[in-house]
């Protein structure tokens, strides 16, 4: 196993000095929250950083509150503050539950909520979840403050669009204005803990067992999360009944088909038959708490 590159740990107090340190370091500084993504790059040599710009003692990144319409989640937010926080479930039952499925305990109680979106892994339960929500994530550098939608932050595996001396501060997520919204969230994993094979999320607007609104998104096997927006707009409208048998194979595929990754996961004639299946399970689910 390969040393790690010796580095000098920074514990800056506010973010403002966060970004000053990142401005003067540039490329050869990385920002610390949790660690649970970082740590195994530095442990096996993927990232050399000379300097680490810790959070641990920024004040004001640990807030998570609901506030003006929207979720608050700060830096220094752990997954399992999400995991237990009782008062979500109003509005957040699906991130809630996103976040119970995230890695250990270990990892729930270290790793934070955005550096989990800053790592942009495809088989992220909690960036699967946020994408069925209004998710924006606030950015900081040296005398600028930007918003960005998370499906525009995050461009590849493992790739955002964060800027050079930039930091991400918090992840702002849209309360909905309409009561009605149920969920259903499923994966396929190997074994128990390991990296997903596959994800699905399902948020749905319903009323009168009609759904007025539909979020699907996938993860895990393909090079991004991303909605099914085509399957969304072919949900809506739809009159539905607990149980019912949903044949969704075209729409699923159409909209995954060219971001599939099987190399990563499993064979592609499996993806094709698997994917199908776990979306239609996972909007029956979501359906099925409605209609029960």
């Amino acid at each position: 196993m390969p040393a790690v590159h010796p580095f000098t740990l920074e514990r800056p107090r506010s973010a403002e000095a966060v970004v000053q340190l990142l401005a003067e370091h540039g490329d050869e500084a990385r920002v610390l929250a949790g660690g649970q993504s970082l740590t195994p790059l530095l442990t096996l040599g993927f990232s050399s950083p000379e300097v680490l710009v810790s959070l641990d003692q920024c004040s004001g990144l640990d807030t998570l509150e609901q506030a003006n319409g929207q979720l608050h989640i700060g830096a220094m937010v752990t997954t399992a503050r999400l995991e237990h926080a009782a008062e979500l479930r109003v509005h957040f039952a699906l991130l809630v539950e996103a976040a119970s499925q995230v890695g250990s305990p270990h990892v729930r109680n270290f790793g934070t909520v955005v550096g989990n979106v800053c790592h942009a892994d495809p088989r992220s339960d909690v960036i699967v979840a946020l994408l069925c929500h209004d998710t924006v994530i606030q950015l900081k550098a040296t005398g600028v403050d930007r918003r960005i939608a998370l499906e525009d932050f995050i461009d590849g595996p493992n790739s955002t669009k964060i800027e050079p001396g930039e930091m991400a501060v918090a992840v702002d997520v849209a309360v909905e204005a309409n009561a009605g919204w149920t969920f259903g969230y499923r994966k396929v994993v190997k074994r128990a803990g390991d990296p997903a094979m596959a994800i699905c999320a399902v948020r749905l607007r319903c009323e009168n067992n009609y759904i007025n609104d539909a979020r699907v998104v996938v993860g895990g096997a393909v090079s991004l999360a991303r909605r099914l927006t085509a399957l969304e707009s072919s949900l809506t409208g739809v009159h539905f009944a607990a149980g019912a048998e949903t044949t969704l194979a075209a729409d699923v595929l159409a909209g995954v088909e060219s971001h599939l990754m099987p190399e990563r996961t499993a064979p592609i004639e499996y993806l094709h038959t698997m994917l199908p299946r776990l979306v239609a399970a996972t909007v029956g689910d979501a359906a099925g708490k409605v209609a029960s």
